[in-house]
Protein backbone atom coordinates (compact mmCIF):
# COMPACT_ATOMS: atom_id res chain seq x y z
CA UNK A 1 0.00 0.00 0.00
CA UNK A 2 1.37 3.30 -0.98
CA UNK A 3 0.98 6.73 0.76
CA UNK A 4 1.78 10.15 0.26
CA UNK A 5 5.45 11.42 1.73
CA UNK A 6 5.55 13.16 4.75
CA UNK A 7 8.18 15.42 6.54
CA UNK A 8 9.45 13.05 8.45
CA UNK A 9 10.36 10.52 5.50
CA UNK A 10 12.70 13.18 4.20
CA UNK A 11 16.25 13.52 4.72
CA UNK A 12 18.66 16.09 2.71
CA UNK A 13 22.29 14.89 2.53
CA UNK A 14 25.67 17.25 1.86
CA UNK A 15 28.83 16.30 0.53
CA UNK A 16 30.25 19.05 2.38
CA UNK A 17 27.93 20.54 5.50
CA UNK A 18 30.05 23.20 6.47
CA UNK A 19 29.01 26.23 4.63
CA UNK A 20 25.71 24.24 2.99
CA UNK A 21 23.98 23.15 6.07
CA UNK A 22 23.46 26.55 7.82
CA UNK A 23 21.91 28.01 5.00
CA UNK A 24 19.87 24.95 4.42
CA UNK A 25 18.52 24.71 7.77
CA UNK A 26 17.68 28.09 7.47
CA UNK A 27 15.64 28.23 4.48
CA UNK A 28 14.05 25.40 5.38
CA UNK A 29 13.19 26.64 8.95
CA UNK A 30 12.06 30.10 7.66
CA UNK A 31 9.29 27.93 5.59
CA UNK A 32 8.40 26.18 9.32
CA UNK A 33 9.93 22.38 8.30
CA UNK A 34 11.59 20.84 11.24
CA UNK A 35 15.48 20.66 10.92
CA UNK A 36 18.02 18.66 12.11
CA UNK A 37 21.59 19.13 11.46
CA UNK A 38 24.27 17.51 13.10
CA UNK A 39 26.52 20.05 12.78
CA UNK A 40 28.14 21.61 15.85
CA UNK A 41 28.32 25.13 13.77
CA UNK A 42 24.44 24.61 13.25
CA UNK A 43 23.53 23.43 17.30
CA UNK A 44 25.22 25.90 18.69
CA UNK A 45 23.29 28.63 16.46
CA UNK A 46 20.21 27.85 17.08
CA UNK A 47 18.38 30.53 19.35
CA UNK A 48 17.56 28.59 22.69
CA UNK A 49 21.19 27.20 23.07
CA UNK A 50 22.60 30.25 22.69
CA UNK A 51 20.03 31.85 25.09
CA UNK A 52 21.48 29.40 28.17
CA UNK A 53 25.14 29.56 26.44
CA UNK A 54 24.38 33.64 27.38
CA UNK A 55 23.58 33.24 30.29
CA UNK A 56 26.52 30.51 30.95
CA UNK A 57 28.06 33.41 30.47
CA UNK A 58 26.68 36.25 32.51
CA UNK A 59 26.93 33.58 35.59
CA UNK A 60 30.27 33.47 34.90
CA UNK A 61 31.27 37.33 34.53
CA UNK A 62 27.95 39.64 34.57
CA UNK A 63 30.30 42.01 32.96
CA UNK A 64 29.89 40.75 29.81
CA UNK A 65 27.95 42.95 28.23
CA UNK A 66 26.98 41.04 24.63
CA UNK A 67 25.68 37.80 26.83
CA UNK A 68 23.79 39.65 29.21
CA UNK A 69 21.89 41.80 26.44
CA UNK A 70 21.47 38.37 24.59
CA UNK A 71 19.93 37.14 28.06
CA UNK A 72 17.68 40.51 28.68
CA UNK A 73 17.01 41.70 25.62
CA UNK A 74 13.58 39.22 25.74
CA UNK A 75 12.69 41.91 28.52
CA UNK A 76 11.38 45.21 27.47
CA UNK A 77 11.41 46.45 30.53
CA UNK A 78 14.90 45.38 31.28
CA UNK A 79 16.30 46.48 27.69
CA UNK A 80 15.22 49.93 28.70
CA UNK A 81 17.66 50.10 31.58
CA UNK A 82 20.93 51.09 29.24
CA UNK A 83 19.22 54.09 27.77
CA UNK A 84 19.99 55.94 30.60
CA UNK A 85 23.16 54.38 31.06
CA UNK A 86 25.55 54.73 28.29
CA UNK A 87 29.12 54.45 28.38
CA UNK A 88 29.12 52.03 31.80
CA UNK A 89 28.89 48.57 31.69
CA UNK A 90 24.98 47.09 31.15
CA UNK A 91 25.76 45.35 34.37
CA UNK A 92 25.89 48.36 36.45
CA UNK A 93 23.08 49.85 34.72
CA UNK A 94 21.00 47.41 35.52
CA UNK A 95 22.38 47.34 39.17
CA UNK A 96 21.19 51.20 39.14
CA UNK A 97 17.62 49.94 37.68
CA UNK A 98 17.20 47.54 40.18
CA UNK A 99 15.87 49.78 42.74
CA UNK A 100 12.90 51.36 40.45
CA UNK A 101 12.46 48.12 38.43
CA UNK A 102 11.08 44.91 40.13
CA UNK A 103 12.48 42.70 36.85
CA UNK A 104 15.86 44.10 37.30
CA UNK A 105 15.79 43.31 41.27
CA UNK A 106 14.48 39.76 40.37
CA UNK A 107 16.71 39.17 37.48
CA UNK A 108 20.30 40.05 39.81
CA UNK A 109 18.14 37.83 42.85
CA UNK A 110 18.10 34.92 40.31
CA UNK A 111 21.73 35.34 38.89
CA UNK A 112 23.26 36.11 42.18
CA UNK A 113 21.92 32.89 43.53
CA UNK A 114 23.16 31.43 40.24
CA UNK A 115 26.38 32.36 40.39
CA UNK A 116 26.91 30.98 43.66
CA UNK A 117 25.08 27.32 42.64
CA UNK A 118 28.25 27.73 39.67
CA UNK A 119 30.60 27.60 42.37
CA UNK A 120 29.85 24.38 43.92
CA UNK A 121 27.61 22.35 41.27
CA UNK A 122 28.47 20.90 37.60
CA UNK A 123 27.32 22.83 35.25
CA UNK A 124 24.36 20.18 34.46
CA UNK A 125 23.02 21.05 37.54
CA UNK A 126 23.15 24.25 37.10
CA UNK A 127 21.27 24.05 33.67
CA UNK A 128 18.62 22.26 35.25
CA UNK A 129 18.07 24.76 38.14
CA UNK A 130 17.98 27.67 35.75
CA UNK A 131 15.18 25.55 33.38
CA UNK A 132 13.16 25.41 36.39
CA UNK A 133 13.43 28.11 38.04
CA UNK A 134 12.64 30.41 34.81
CA UNK A 135 9.95 27.80 32.76
CA UNK A 136 12.46 28.14 29.68
CA UNK A 137 11.72 24.43 28.85
CA UNK A 138 8.27 25.51 28.68
CA UNK A 139 8.81 29.12 26.60
CA UNK A 140 10.73 26.87 24.05
CA UNK A 141 8.15 23.92 24.04
CA UNK A 142 5.51 26.97 23.07
CA UNK A 143 7.45 28.07 20.01
CA UNK A 144 7.24 26.99 16.86
CA UNK A 145 8.73 23.53 16.38
CA UNK A 146 8.75 23.02 19.88
CA UNK A 147 9.85 19.46 19.92
CA UNK A 148 13.00 20.05 18.49
CA UNK A 149 14.13 22.99 20.40
CA UNK A 150 13.32 21.02 23.58
CA UNK A 151 15.16 18.01 22.15
CA UNK A 152 18.19 20.88 21.55
CA UNK A 153 18.14 21.85 25.35
CA UNK A 154 18.38 18.44 26.67
CA UNK A 155 21.35 18.08 24.10
CA UNK A 156 22.99 20.85 25.03
CA UNK A 157 22.62 19.37 29.14
CA UNK A 158 24.13 16.23 27.87
CA UNK A 159 26.89 18.29 26.30
CA UNK A 160 26.83 19.75 30.30
CA UNK A 161 27.54 16.31 31.36
CA UNK A 162 30.16 15.08 29.04
CA UNK A 163 32.08 18.36 29.81
CA UNK A 164 31.86 17.77 33.31
CA UNK A 165 33.06 14.20 33.23
CA UNK A 166 36.25 14.96 31.35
Amino acid sequence: TRRRARKQDIVILLRSVKDEAPLLEKALTQHGVAVYSDTPEAFFSRPEVLLLMSLLECIDNPLQDVALAAVLRSSDELAQIRLGLEGQPFYDAVRAAADSLPAAALFLEQLGRWRELAKREPVEKLLYTVLEETGLMAVVASMPMGELRCENVRHLLSYAAEYEST
